[in-house]
């Protein structure tokens, strides 16, 4: 009997280690997304221009919130794997799989410090949300914020000098934007006083400089606003009947992609606006629902929509504004994650500043 078993655990090892093999790729890293086509929701990779698609992951517990690595080598994710969420690394094929976390609480969201080293995340370890930072080897795992409201929001967000982390934190009744150093000194918060409304999902600049974030003000749409990275020269940047949110920087710094149900208060659309506020565009342009907008390179956004009509994954050039489809399944296709590459620190490709225009340029549209 014993052998019977120690016979099927290698050959089950075999079957595993074929398939970790295949899933190298070989024309870049592409887009990390997350699919419930083999059951339990997996990570899979797919060429950002629709080529082939490849499982990473091959647990029975789900696996979601893939962040890449900035090297593009590794990626880190949550797994439910061994019972509750735990935060997992491996290596960008889905190979060498491991778990850095273990501990009884929910260990979720991890982010890469810019340079790899490091990982952070959001933990109940304390009894409510905390945000923890370790190496990106599983050592040295320390709380750094001691949370008087619980945390919201996505993964913390880098400092590109690795040295600040930028979050959602509630204040009374609302959540507002907090900074605080990687050392767990300076905890500061950036936004309660700027609107009473509660603040939410927020990007940083390439360069560091800005956030945006989302704000809902009493009986109002959300919409969104950019504030210096030190909660300075805050400026709402739409103004619309519908809402606006998710918005990500691109990552030359030119635009902000984000979310926008502006065109008839129901349908969300992918809307890229420059980083001044000028200029939205409606670059999706389909009547069902579009959302997740994460950028690939400064011209090309990928994003999740149900025009299939079940959720699957498109990328779009937001010059042509004419989206081609990625993902092909009959199943659900979420979280986009394509891997960017080095964000460009320049400003404007003739010599202008887009910073010099987002002080200068107060009106709103």
């Amino acid at each position: 009997m014993n052998n019977k078993r120690a016979w099927r655990a290698g050959l089950a090892g075999g079957v595993l280690a074929s398939l970790c093999v295949g899933a190298a790729w070989a024309a870049g890293p592409g887009v990390l997304f997350v699919s419930n086509r083999d059951g339990h929701m997996q990570i899979y990779r797919a060429a950002d221009d629709g080529g082939a698609e490849t499982r990473l992951t091959f647990s029975q517990g789900g696996n979601n919130q893939p962040a890449w690595s900035p090297d593009g080598r590794r990626i880190a994710f949550t797994s439910t794997r061994d019972g509750n969420p735990e935060i997992y690394v491996s290596n960008a094929d889905g190979c060498d799989s491991r778990r850095l976390t273990n501990d009884p609480a929910i260990d979720v969201r991890p982010a890469w410090s810019p340079d790899g080293a490091r990982i952070a995340f959001v933990s109940t370890r304390e009894g409510r949300s905390n945000i923890h930072v370790m190496n990106a080897d599983g050592s040295a795992q320390r709380a750094i914020t001691a949370a008087s409201g619980e945390l919201s929001g996505g993964a913390p967000i880098w400092s590109p000098d690795g040295k600040t982390l930028y979050f959602l934190m509630g204040v009374g009744n609302k959540n507002q934007l907090h900074a605080i150093q990687v050392d767990g000194s300076g905890l500061k918060d950036l936004t309660s006083a700027i609107s009473r409304g509660g603040k939410g999902e927020a990007d940083l600049s390439p360069d560091g400089r800005w956030l945006v974030f989302t704000t809902a003000e009493d009986k109002q749409p959300v919409n969104l606003m950019v504030m210096r990275a030190d909660g300075s020269e805050a400026r709402q940047i739409t103004r619309d009947q519908g809402d606006n949110y998710s918005p990500h920087w691109s990552p030359d710094g030119r635009h902000i992609a984000f979310v926008s149900s502006r065109d008839d208060l129901v349908r969300s659309e992918i809307y890229v606006v420059n980083a001044d506020g000028t200029a939205p565009r409606n670059v999706s342009n389909h009547p069902r629902d579009d959302f997740e907008p994460r950028w690939v390179d400064g011209r090309t956004v990928v994003f999740a929509s149900m025009r299939a009509p079940i959720t699957q994954l498109y990328r779009v050039d937001i010059e042509a504004a004419q989206p081609q489809r990625i993902t092909h399944s009959q199943s659900l296709e979420l979280e986009p994650t394509p891997f960017a590459g080095s964000p460009l620190q320049s400003g404007l490709a003739d010599g202008r500043d887009w910073r010099a225009s987002l002080v200068l340029n107060r009106s709103s549209r």
